[in-house]
């Protein structure tokens, strides 16, 4: 009798184990979906609850091949169907595992483990510019064509009036006088392109190309994420400890720019690109440009004076 007992003890428990087992729910890790330059999108399902409602479910994910809820994980409502998770600040060239898991009264199960890497090949090209023959560099970001430099159009070297339509100027201190050839000549020309006022940035992008609204500047800084700054500045340049990686290949170098106050400032240091974007106020007359700086500041858009000398960087047409 006693071994009988013990036999259905072990019967009894085998039994018990294998129906904690078969209440755990089912879950699928389906795919993912890259969104911008450090974030992704994780699908995942709950395809049966067991009988015992779901009450948290969501993904998982590490650097290490066995992700689990006690590594970086998500909570993406409760009950079955699909569900998603965004996720972001991941590291470029990284690999990530992750799966997706789900909870009921029976317990914690987990869907099978996928991963991803962050590599994002910066297609590049080159352009001509018809008008003085100048080759630019391109690059494609998400769905814009963006050249890779300056715009470096020159047809005159100072306008009568800082505030026209014809105020094109070189990123020199104190240069005013020489001739166009010898402007195109410099260094500073050379790695930093041309300052223009709003109104000459209006006009100055070459047939086929444009210079970008503030729409198309947001897509630009929605897609680079808010690291953005490191992304698109230049690896030299940059003065003190204030380059970036330029991991998309934008090569943003800091060009300072101009007013008829204060002359050529921040070379080095800072550099801002117009947009075609026009604001009239009761006082100013504004447009919309993105800056970029030495510090650690994710990329963004805000208004200027549209007498003040940025840099142009043109979008090609669709």
């Amino acid at each position: 009798m006693k071994n009988l007992a013990v036999l259905s003890t072990i019967v009894l428990t085998a039994f018990c184990m294998s129906c904690q087992k078969n209440n755990l729910p089912k879950v699928q890790t389906i795919s993912y979906e890259f969104v911008t330059m450090d974030s992704v999108l994780l699908i995942g399902e709950v395809t049966n609850d067991a009988d015992a409602t779901v009450t948290q479910r969501g993904f998982c994910w590490a650097k290490h091949t066995t992700p689990t809820v006690s590594d970086n994980n998500s909570e993406n409502g409760m009950g079955s169907g699909v569900f998603f998770a965004k996720i972001g600040s991941l590291e470029i060239g990284q690999e990530y595992y992750f799966r997706s898991y789900a909870v009921n009264a029976g317990g914690l199960s987990y869907g099978e483990t996928l991963t991803f890497k962050f590599e994002f090949p910066v297609v590049s090209g080159t352009f001509t510019d018809s008008r003085d023959n100048k080759i630019y560099k391109t690059v494609v970001i998400g769905k814009q064509t963006w050249m890779a430099e300056n715009l470096g159009y020159l047809p005159s070297l100072w306008g009568s009036d800082p505030e026209s339509s014809e105020f094109y100027t070189v990123p020199m201190f104190n240069y005013r006088d020489g001739s166009i050839a010898d402007a195109k000549a410099n260094p500073n020309y050379l790695t930093y392109g041309v300052l223009y006022n709003y109104k000459a940035a209006m006009t100055a992008c070459p047939q086929g190309w444009h210079l970008p609204s503030k729409e198309e500047f947001d897509v630009l800084i929605r897609y680079v994420g808010p690291l953005g700054h490191k992304k698109m500045k230049s690896i030299t340049n940059w003065t003190p400890y204030g380059n970036g990686d330029n991991t998309i290949g934008w090569n943003a170098f800091p060009a300072g720019d101009y007013t008829s106050e204060s002359g050529f400032g921040g070379l080095g240091s800072s550099t801002g690109y117009w947009s075609s974007t026009f604001h009239n106020t009761e006082w100013f007359l504004l447009a919309w440009f993105m800056p970029l700086s030495l510090y650690d500041q994710p990329p963004y858009i805000i208004e200027n004076r549209v007498y003040i000398g940025y840099s142009v960087r043109c979008i090609k047409d669709n």
